[in-house]
């Protein structure tokens, strides 16, 4: 089972420990073997890291070659990045493109998962998240972890 995460950044999120743990949760129930991260701050990141620590493969989907992570998240996007099975760059860019290319990382996930594991409040109407979760519709199962409990 390949897992796509989407998730909200670490602004609109729950303490980090409290997600980490609901997609520790979710993904070890989950039957995942690799875990598609989007390797933005917040949800993806602390999943991706849960998924590693978990055994899970994971597959770094950059959305531009050049694309990295702000000071405070450096040093856990170096590691997710390190420890990855494989890196995508959805764009062969080393330059910011423009923001269409996180739609495109985005539609890339789901195009390749089977499920997607969403963190993703229900009162959100827009954003990438909801983007993400709005394309899979339909197409792959989607698990929504955000009213999880917070274990």
């Amino acid at each position: 089972m390949i897992v796509a995460g989407t998730g909200h950044r670490p602004e609109f999120s729950e303490d980090e420990k409290i997600v980490r743990t609901k997609a520790r949760v979710a993904l070890e129930g989950s039957g995942a073997d690799t875990f598609i991260c989007g390797m933005a701050a917040g949800f993806d990141l602390w999943a991706g890291d849960e998924a590693l620590l978990l055994g899970i493969e994971v597959i770094a989907a950059r959305p531009w070659r050049g694309h990295s992570a702000g000071k405070k998240y450096a040093e856990l996007y170096a590691s997710v990045l390190d420890r990855a099975s494989e890196v995508v760059n959805v764009v062969d860019q080393d330059k910011y493109p423009g923001v269409w290319v996180y739609h495109a990382r985005d539609k890339w996930m789901v195009d390749h998962a089977t499920h997607v594991l969403a963190y993703l409040n229900p009162a959100t109407k827009n954003g990438g998240t909801f983007g993400t979760v709005e394309y899979a519709r339909g197409k792959v199962p989607i698990r929504n972890i955000f009213v999880a409990p917070p274990y």
